[in-house]
């Protein structure tokens, strides 16, 4: 299994490009909660990555890739759990220290009712096929911040998404490579898993590289009868190199059913971020690029339980761009039925002329606005959002800030 470069290495590009711009005055119902500062002499972490969750406690929790200052890694430290209470007031949890705690932790948290935090780190953990910098955990934080790691991945290429958890305590989620080496140019498909209490690891589903999928991405959803719902950036069919990607399902018994393969014209190509579902069972993403021109530069789409897949909105340019690079943009919804979102890319003149990326809304009747342009100094490169009950999204930036990225929260208006 090999280890997805791009998330690696985005967020260190994200903040060289957004580190150093003038302040241009903040949106109205925008606001900072935490600019990370990184360095020796900071310890807050460093790279913020998207997944955040809110406690049954209403502290906001997420992870930083890098950071930390607890040594064993670069960009001073191995990355980081955080909280930021209600209030404002920012934490760090855990510092990861590589081994063998694990990491570099790039795909969120999900809490527990009890208080406990659950999340996957890419490297760390043991010594494993001669990676003397271990190949990635799933590690338990505990309400008291004690960490432990439940499971520490034997081969290379550890999980670079996040975890859903069920009522029984276990655990699901995907690693983007891995499965049959004489498949995917011999690092593998990818597969879903899941990891019980007890800390068995179990695979409910080996990709094989064809019209069921390659490579997938983001973290899982599941429904009440214990269907995981994800997508793959490659496979399915369509006129792209090894497919455009699709919009999976894994039953309670491990079968796979691809509900929509993507065929890279108008209808996207390569979904990347998380899904989400209505009660109706529609499921909602965003492709990182695909539609018109060209390869066309992102969509929102929707897609119903029967496969029908409806385009929401077609980015395209100007204050909406994305340049085909939304590969970590999970959305959310109000009660409204409105979509909110992130463009990485696009928003104005900032950050090298291309825009340090938006936030943005989609009304039911597919009306676009644009809630947020970030300028650099408030955050550069979004990633992907949650809402609350009173309709305020939260949301993390790769860069801008001091540099290496901030936590915001933006108002919508809509209420409860």
């Amino acid at each position: 299994m090999q280890r997805s470069s791009f998330a690696k290495a985005f967020p260190l590009v994200a903040a060289l490009t957004l580190a150093f711009f003038p302040q241009t005055g903040l949106a109205r119902g925008f606001r900072v909660l935490h600019t990370f500062q990184g360095g020796f002499s900071n310890t807050d972490g460093a790279f913020p990555m998207p997944g955040l969750t809110i406690g049954a406690d209403g502290n906001l929790y997420g992870v930083t890739q890098g950071g930390g200052n607890s040594g064993g890694c670069l960009l001073s430290g191995c990355g980081t759990v955080f909280k930021i209470a209600p209030g404002g007031d920012y934490s760090v949890l855990h510092r990861f220290t590589n081994m063998p705690d694990g990491a570099q932790p790039n795909g969120g948290i999900v809490a527990d009712k009890s208080g406990n935090l659950y999340g996957t780190t890419s490297e760390g953990g043991t010594d494993c096929q001669n990676d003397f910098i271990g190949c990635g955990t799933i590690f338990k934080l505990s309400s008291e911040n004690a960490e432990t790691v439940l499971y520490a991945f034997p081969s290379a290429g550890g999980p670079t998404a996040g975890l859903v958890r069920d009522k029984k305590g276990n655990l699901f989620g995907v690693l983007s490579g891995g499965g049959a080496t004489n498949l995917c140019g011999g690092r593998g498909c990818g597969m879903v898993f899941r990891l019980s209490p007890a800390g068995e690891l179990k695979i409910l589903y080996e990709f094989k590289g064809g019209t069921d999928g390659i490579g997938p991405e983001g973290s899982l959803i599941r429904d009440d009868a214990g269907n995981l719902y994800g997508v793959t950036s490659g496979g399915g069919r369509g006129n792209c190199e090894n497919g455009c990607g699709t919009v999976f399902k894994v039953d309670v018994h491990g079968n796979e059913t691809v509900i929509y393969a993507f065929k890279g014209r108008n209808d996207g190509r390569a979904p990347m971020g998380p899904l989400i579902r209505d009660k109706a069972g529609n499921l909602y993403g965003t492709t990182r690029s695909g539609a018109v021109p060209h390869y066309g530069c992102g969509t929102v789409f929707k897609v119903t339980p029967d496969g029908v897949e409806t385009i929401l909105h077609n980015f395209t340019s100007g204050n909406e761009r994305t340049r085909e690079i939304e590969p970590f943009s999970s959305l959310a919804m109000d009660a409204a039925g409105n979509l909110y979102g992130t463009a990485l890319v696009g928003g104005g003149s900032s950050c090298g002329g291309g825009g340090c990326g938006t936030i943005f809304r989609i009304a039911p009747d597919g009306t676009e606005t644009v809630l947020h342009s970030f300028n650099g100094s408030d955050g550069g490169g979004p990633l992907g959002l949650i809402i609350d009950r009173h309709g305020n999204l939260f949301g993390v930036t790769s860069g801008g800030g001091a540099g290496l990225g901030v936590v915001f929260e933006q108002e919508t208006g809509t209420g409860e």
